[in-house]
């Protein structure tokens, strides 16, 4: 059974990878295509890597999906029109219905476009995506997430993590731009540090992967109000640090949830926040969503406060279960889908 794997950004590159090693290990026959951060998350034979111009049919195509890298998409475009079975890999509660229409063509169905949970598939099905394609699978890039050990020592003055997202370069300034989200970093950045100006913390700051740290920098220099902050450690992956912290903060990312898994409080502030698929943290125990100035503070005072006294989550527990799960759910969706079965 010869599998091909496609994606773009880091974050699907990442759902990819530990899908093609379970796979692999599942005596599949594995190829990856060596486009955008496919090859850098590669941990596994770099035989496997080939050419995005030399790709051969597949029995099937795994991909992940961006909003602004067309590639993979054309591709699994491209697989379907030949009676390739395609299978879309999703990493985020966002963009479900613009995900499919990045290479410029009508919107894209796959065979299978997969969810990281309920909820995901609820907002892709009101989207547009057909609801026989749908499933539930999980985030594969989050099987190996570690949980924090309860009596891990806290520092102090706490150390906190604040996430870098280059949001007035991918989705505008204003109403001139079809996705703003209502804010950009800057008026994130003005909030929270706000809120905090007066706390005895420690900030970190961590870019985006697409982000040169000194964007971020810059930024909070313009916005932060003056506290201090400086830049983390480079690390491989975001979730390095969560050992070495006591809280997380930041606007939308993926890595905001990681924190809430692994027993982090979290504080996520979107400054008038007009998108409601970025609302993936509200209403979770130990998470505080701020979208309106009235919000702020009492929010704030709740983050402080448990990143001294962490709150511990049963529903963090379950939704990282799915998650160790997911490569291998995908690979029996995998031989389904080759085999002619639904899901």
């Amino acid at each position: 059974m010869k599998i091909l794997f496609a994606g773009g950004d880091v974050g699907g590159a990442r759902c990819l990878t530990p899908v093609a090693e379970a796979c692999i290990a599942a005596g599949m026959d594995v190829r990856l295509v060596d486009h955008g951060a496919v090859k850098a998350e590669w941990r596994g034979d770099a035989a496997r890597l080939v050419p995005a111009d030399s790709v051969a049919d597949p029995d099937c195509l795994v991909f992940s999906s961006s909003v602004a890298d067309g590639y993979a998409l054309a591709l699994a475009r491209a697989m379907a029109g030949r009676g390739v079975p395609v299978i879309h890999l999703l990493d985020h509660w966002s963009s479900y219905r613009a995900r499919m229409l990045t290479d410029g063509g009508e919107l894209f169905q796959p065979t299978i476009y997969t969810a990281l949970d309920e909820r995901a598939r609820r907002e892709a099905l009101a989207d547009g995506i057909s609801v026989e394609s749908l499933l539930v699978v999980g985030q594969p890039a989050l099987h190996d997430l570690a949980v924090r050990a309860e009596d891990a020592p806290c520092a102090v003055p706490p150390r906190v993590l604040f996430v870098g997202e280059p949001v007035l370069r991918d989705q505008g300034g204003d109403d001139s731009y079809p996705l703003f989200r209502g804010y950009t970093e800057f008026d994130a950045i003005d909030w929270f540090a706000g809120a905090i100006a007066s706390a005895d913390v420690t900030v970190l700051l961590l870019p985006h992967p697409r982000q040169p740290a000194g964007e971020l920098l810059a930024a909070w220099r313009k916005a932060g109000h003056g506290v201090a902050a400086e830049l983390a450690a480079p690390s491989r992956r975001g979730r390095d640090h969560f050992g070495e912290i006591e809280g997380v903060a930041g606007m939308a990312s993926m890595l905001l949830y990681e924190g809430w898994l692994y027993g982090l409080p979290v504080l996520s502030v979107q400054p008038l926040r007009r998108r409601p698929y970025l609302d993936c943290l509200a209403g979770r125990k130990g998470a505080w969503l701020v979208d309106h100035p009235a919000q702020l503070d009492v929010a704030a005072a709740g983050w402080l406060r448990a990143l001294r006294d962490p709150v511990r989550s049963g529903e963090a527990f379950e939704e990282r279960q799915r998650h160790v799960e997911a490569p291998g759910t995908m690979v029996e969706v995998i031989r389904n889908c080759v085999s002619g079965g639904s899901k």
